[in-house]
């Protein structure tokens, strides 16, 4: 999971909130109570109430105070806000010599905001960037037995297997698979670029 700890200062909480509506959220299917509990504060939660982003529910006979916490559907949302990795220059700039390459091998680019936000989301989740990222993504595109399978640039980073997917799952992604697959190798050559940066 990817938090998104500049964006939690943005909406003005604190990543005890950020989880505290992660554990809220999730209590709705598992029994994790003391958790939410343990993450609790009355101020924040009632903050968190005059936002629309938590509420309870009725519940069933014998439910605590506590397990009856669930979160609205603009909690829900903002959760999911507070897990997508801001797009930077860097990313931008990878994306666009991403776009000239598939391009170039008249390959379809699909939505280009989505390339940009996968790459940035691809980033935030493994910490793999700039040299590396670029040294990845180029072997990517240059394996003749991968990029049969790779007609679209968005396809790279939401690999998903239902077309009504439209978020971010790194354990769908394409890439990531590639990475791990060659992970050794990879982290390797990751190692070398790090030194030759820090020369």
């Amino acid at each position: 999971m990817y938090i998104n700890f500049q964006l939690v200062i943005d909406r003005y909480l604190t990543p005890l909130d950020f989880l505290f509506l992660q554990a809220v959220k999730q209590q709705k299917t598992e029994k994790i109570s003391e958790f939410v509990v343990m993450l609790m504060d009355d101020e924040s939660y009632e903050m968190l109430i005059e936002m629309g982003v938590v509420h309870k529910i009725k519940g069933t006979k014998g439910m605590t105070e506590i397990e009856r916490i669930r979160l609205t559907p603009k909690g829900n949302d903002l959760l999911e806000e507070l897990q997508v990795a801001l797009v930077t220059e860097e990313d931008l700039i990878i994306r666009d010599w991403l776009i000239k390459m598939y391009t170039s091998m008249d390959k379809m680019i699909g939505n280009k905001k989505r390339v940009g936000t996968g790459i940035a989301q691809f980033r935030g989740h493994t910490g793999i960037e700039k040299n590396a990222l670029a040294l990845l993504l180029k072997t990517f595109l240059t394996d003749q037995a991968n990029m049969e399978y790779n007609n679209k640039l968005e396809k790279v980073f939401y690999s998903s297997n239902s077309v009504f997917s439209t978020r971010f799952n790194i354990d769908e992604c394409r890439l990531y698979d590639y990475y791990l697959k060659n992970k050794t190798v990879f982290d390797d050559k990751f190692s070398k670029i790090k030194k030759d940066e820090q020369k």
